[in-house]
């Protein structure tokens, strides 16, 4: 069993890692750019148990959504590996690139 203190110290690492590779900035860029042009995107993306995931979405729409009382910026869009549409928390989204 992994302590709390050393998940929180490795999900930062994975964020700040990340960060020096795309800004955060530049990921909403390409999913407004995706969602306007309608253009799939390849996202790695950090799951709730800070495990890394590579999906590529066909990104619907962004807004301001609520999950267990938690408020987020989520992003609406169709897995391809889930064959359905999925709700992304934009602030685990470590990299996106369009397809």
């Amino acid at each position: 069993r992994v302590h709390y203190g050393v998940m929180k110290f490795l999900t930062q690492f994975q964020y700040d890692r990340a960060r020096r590779s795309q800004s955060a900035d530049s990921v909403r860029a390409i999913i407004a750019e995706a969602i306007a042009a309608k253009r799939p995107i390849t996202i790695t993306y950090l799951k709730a148990k800070d495990v890394k995931s590579m999906r590529v979405v066909e990104p619907r729409k962004v807004e301001q959504m609520e999950y267990a009382g938690h408020q987020f910026l989520g992003l609406l869009a169709y897995c391809r590996l889930r064959k359905e549409e999925r709700v992304f928390n934009i602030d685990r989204i470590l990299e996106a690139r369009l397809v």
